[in-house]
């Protein structure tokens, strides 16, 4: 069989959890919407107020998060760019179906006169060292990759993973370690392309741009865009300039556009989304393939990218990091062809700052890591235990018990 590997990333769940971790833990779910056009927000961040752990909300506005009980009189926030934050005591929430309304926000762009875009992120890239984590760190994160041909999932691999991050000051790699692994996987034997996801969390944590600046955020590449302060927007009560950007030579594959948002005092990035314009992803996307079967034809339809920081104590951290890819199949000599799409996530639901070491050399994982071959190394029965993951939509979930049940 011919196999088709394109590098990016992507995640997913379960929902058992032991009587021991529910004991240590409250278990809280619901779903966050717009509460004027009760859309789900996506991706909105959930954490609890003055502690550095959380989630965030999957594609349809749900959420869940375990939270220690000696956490119960604490505020669980809910705030997403763009959006009133919304803080209620843990006490006054249920186990499941709270429902969370978010206010769009708005404000006035006076400063729009006075401030080019340009400068804001300048003077925002060479305040990193002082706004970003000057220590090395040890998260725990939630990591799903999923992919679907056509309008079924085909794979879906998940796990718990943790990562010995070294300072945003300092050069070298962050090393990852699978602690739990999950895969489910559906592809028939009549298939004829098989698509990995290579490098997987390895990949996510190259995205973290603050560390790894490439084409988006070394002050060298500036030059090579054009830049506009399109609005001002809200988040967990400080304002963020939203920042636009595309290429002054749109026809260039190597650049990208996208939207950068910066908080207005500290001026600290804390949200980055990115991608290839329509006019670039197809030829942009030939470098994320490799081992095409000769007789496939295949066009990249959209590359995506998504990053967030989250500030815990007059620092930025990581706190998410999401890749999207979508690519046409189409065979010589065939009447049908499929299209893959793939997503992949990363979550930091839990940081340690104090006495972290890196791992040993056989506890890392591999730098070109295919994450789907090894996550079911890495099972066991109590799986989730009292981590917090994202919460898989409906969609994932029967996928899961479909491709469960056909081996049976």
């Amino acid at each position: 069989m011919k196999k088709l590997v394109f590098v990016i990333g992507v995640l997913v769940f379960c929902l058992s959890s032991t009587l021991e971790a529910q004991e240590k833990f409250l278990e809280i779910s619901g779903v966050i919407s717009d509460k004027s056009t009760k859309k789900p927000i996506q991706a909105c961040n959930v954490y609890v107020r003055n502690k550095d752990f959380g989630t965030v909300a999957n594609s349809k506005g749900e959420f869940s998060i375990k939270i220690p009980r000696e956490y119960q009189g604490s505020n669980l926030v809910f705030s997403n760019i763009g959006y009133r934050t919304v803080e209620i005591d843990i006490s006054e929430l249920t186990s499941e179906d709270n429902i969370i309304s978010l206010v769009p926000t708005t404000i006035i762009m006076e400063e729009l006169v006075v401030r080019e875009a340009e400068t804001i992120l300048r003077e925002a890239i060479g305040r990193i060292p002082e706004n970003y984590p000057e220590n090395h760190e040890m998260l725990t994160t939630f990591y799903r990759e999923t992919i679907k041909k056509n309008n079924s999932y085909v794979d879906i691999s998940q796990g718990i993973l943790d990562v010995f991050k070294l300072p945003y000051q300092k050069a070298g790699r962050d090393q990852v370690k699978i602690n739990k692994g999950f895969r489910s996987q559906d592809y028939k034997t009549q298939d004829t392309l098989v698509f990995k996801i290579m490098g997987g969390p390895n990949t996510m944590l190259l995205l973290d741009l603050i560390k790894n600046p490439g084409l988006i955020l070394s002050s060298d590449i500036l030059e090579y865009y054009k830049y506009e302060l399109t609005d001002i927007r809200e988040m967990d009560g400080q304002k963020h300039y939203e920042i636009s950007f595309i290429p002054k030579d749109t026809r260039d594959p190597q650049l990208y556009i996208g939207k950068i948002f910066i908080e207005q005092k500290t001026l600290a990035i804390s949200e980055i989304k990115f991608g290839f314009s329509p006019e670039t992803v197809k030829i942009a996307g030939r470098n994320l393939v490799k081992d095409k079967p000769r007789l496939a034809k295949l066009t990249t339809l959209k590359v995506e990218y998504e990053i967030k920081y989250r500030e815990y104590k007059g620092r930025w951290y990581l706190y998410y990091v999401k890749n999207e890819l979508a690519m046409r199949c189409n065979w010589k000599k065939k009447l049908f062809n499929s299209t893959f799409h793939s997503i992949s996530e990363m979550v930091i639901t839990d940081r340690e700052l104090m006495n972290v070491r890196p791992f040993e050399k056989e506890h890392r994982a591999a730098k070109y890591l295919v994450f789907s071959e090894e996550a079911g190394k890495h099972y066991d029965d109590s799986f989730w235990e009292d981590y917090t993951i994202i919460k898989p939509e409906d969609d994932i979930r029967k996928a899961l018990a479909k491709i469960s049940s056909k081996r049976l």
